[in-house]
């Protein structure tokens, strides 16, 4: 759980106020700096505009000026085990500026845990904790790289997929819901989802088998349509394989 220790919003200051941590504030800081500001980074001096967001790790100098009256900021300092590894996997920008598109909405979010922290403040931690996690969600999306016209087409594709794994899909019909051609298809999906067509569909149908296996007495022979498979033997055949048990095994947990 992400843990919070300080937030504020709209914080107003005089020009030249600073705040200088040489060895970082020993937490997480998420800054938006509403006025124009001098920031003292690690490759040298920065000014930004009115606008910009910075997320600092623990460890990282923290220091920064004022340049105009009044400078307006809001800051939320957080902890949590899993900031790091969360920061990460989702290649957030750390102690780098950043102008996000976005930033009506992260003001949001902080105003969100201050009412939260001030109001009612035995639900402050787990407000922030959902709000957090948001805005590394939005720090996130900033920092993608643009996917190409086609993707969006195929993340609608596939939760198709995920909802109709009954039906008999086919690359050439996927590659048709799409508009693209097959070869063209296989190689965009591949790029987009890091594996292929195929593959994604049967890892969705073993997912699914797993759990009715789990979840429900129904025997192999009405699971497998279910699950997309054309009889209990494919689905058998295609379980083990990716699994390494038979489905009757996986259901007893052995």
């Amino acid at each position: 759980m992400l843990t919070l220790h300080q937030v504020g919003c709209g914080y107003c200051h005089e020009a030249g106020f600073e705040i200088s941590r040489p060895e970082g504030s020993g937490n997480w800081l998420f800054l938006i700096l509403k006025s124009p500001t001098l920031l003292y980074l690690p490759g040298g001096e920065l000014e930004t505009a009115p606008g910009a967001a910075i997320l600092y790790p623990p460890g990282l100098i923290q220091h920064y000026r004022a340049l105009v009256t009044p400078w307006e900021n809001d800051f939320l300092h957080f902890s949590g085990e899993e900031a790091a590894a969360l920061a990460e996997k989702l290649r957030l920008p750390l102690g780098q500026v950043r102008y996000p598109a976005a930033l009506g909405e992260m003001m949001r979010l902080l105003r969100e845990v201050e009412e939260a922290a001030v109001r009612t403040p035995e639900l402050a931690d787990v407000v922030a904790d959902a709000s957090l996690r948001s805005l590394f969600l939005l720090l996130h999306r900033m920092e993608e790289q643009p996917a190409g016209r086609n993707a969006e087409p195929l993340r609608q594709l596939r939760l198709t997929l995920y909802r109709t794994l009954a039906e008999p899909w086919s690359v050439e019909r996927m590659a048709e819901q799409v508009h693209l051609s097959p070869s063209h298809f296989y190689a965009e999906y591949r790029r987009l989802f890091g594996v292929s067509p195929t593959a994604d569909l049967i890892g969705m149908r073993i997912a699914l088998a797993k759990y009715y296996l789990e979840n429900t007495a129904l025997p192999l022979a009405s699971i497998a349509p279910l699950a997309g498979f054309s009889n209990e033997y494919h689905l058998i055949r295609q379980f083990k394989q990716h699994t390494g048990r038979t489905p009757a095994r996986y259901r007893r947990g052995v």
